[in-house]
């Protein structure tokens, strides 16, 4: 008896076409899921602090998904917190090649150019953003930071003015420009805009700690004091805080307080060449100068270029003959 042959009916045909569909659809959404799941734990990991378990994160993230250009922004935001100003770069250039259009993309990468001293780069990218977007108050305020960072505070006001104009209630904005104003000596405007900043922000603690610096300058020193108090309180890793403070606890010749609050300010920041200097000054006011060498020297190894200590040190040197 001849074997029949199997015939294969439409509807099987119709079930295997189906079940390809569906292996296929599902598979691309467990795929982006995935990219996505590494991406948010990324977002995690950076808001938490690990910033190398962010860069792990986001690089699977763009390995499951090349074309996702906000992993390679936000692990170039990661780069730039730690510091690795070329890997920042290269990926906010990333973000760039798949999205040419990303303001923020512009105003990060120009940043990061800022921070490397090269304002042309920066500038270029401020000015990209901004013809992409001509309200963009970040790429005004970007202007006025790496004007001011250059020492041109009238030129940097104007920018953070045209900001403000755009978004009138950016704390930063308001503090930035407070410290612009500040830089030229004209503390009572500086007031103004850090009490801004603080309106907008009551939990802002740079505004406390920059109003108490200008509060110090105008010999208010009891706002003074009740300002770096408030802004230690509300970050107690404030080494610039600490270092004001310890300023203030100098003029008032509270040494062992003084003392205190630069070691702490060390101690939360080892490359913090200023509190070196300003303890070493209250060591040298002790008489006890192999702690003022000591400490003297050490801000002139973070920053040779900073002129205080090496002044402090050769006076050292010429009056107790070392």
């Amino acid at each position: 008896m001849k074997k029949m042959k199997k015939k294969v009916s439409y509807l099987n045909i119709r079930f295997l076409l189906l079940f390809i569909f569906f292996i296929v659809f599902f598979s691309k959404n467990i795929y982006t899921q995935t990219a996505s799941n590494y991406y948010n734990l990324g977002v995690s990991n950076y808001y938490a602090g690990k910033l190398d378990q962010a860069i792990i994160n986001f690089t699977s993230a763009i390995k499951l998904n090349p074309n996702d250009k906000d992993s390679y922004y936000n692990r170039g935001l990661v780069y730039a917190t730690k510091g690795n100003l070329n890997l920042a770069i290269a990926d906010f250039t990333s973000a760039l090649k798949i999205a040419p259009q990303d303001v923020e993309s512009y105003n990060n990468r120009g940043s990061t150019y800022a921070r490397q001293e090269k304002y042309d780069l920066a500038f270029t990218d401020f000015k990209h953003a901004l013809k992409i977007d001509p309200k963009n108050a970040d790429a005004f305020s970007n202007y006025g930071s790496v004007y001011g960072s250059l020492g041109k505070y009238d030129t940097a006001i104007i920018y953070y003015n045209s900001a403000l104009k755009i978004n009138p209630k950016s704390a930063l904005i308001l503090n930035n420009c407070g410290i612009a104003y500040a830089s030229l000596d004209k503390f009572d405007t500086a007031v103004i805009y850090y009490n801004s900043a603080i309106m907008v922000d009551p939990k802002y603690s740079d505004a406390y700690n920059n109003r108490g610096f200008a509060y110090y300058k105008q010999a208010k020193y009891d706002l003074a004091m009740n300002d770096y108090n408030y802004a230690i309180d509300l970050n107690q890793n404030y080494a610039e805080a600490y270092n004001n403070r310890g300023l203030l606890y100098t003029y008032r010749n509270n040494t062992d307080l003084a003392i205190a609050d630069f070691t702490r300010a060390i101690k939360i920041n080892s490359k913090y060449a200023k509190a070196f200097c300003n303890r070493g000054i209250v060591y040298e006011g002790q008489r006890k100068s192999d702690l003022a060498t000591a400490d003297y020297n050490a801000a002139i190894k973070i920053n040779p270029k900073f002129s205080d200590p090496l002044y402090k040190l050769s006076h050292l040197m010429y009056y107790f003959k070392f």
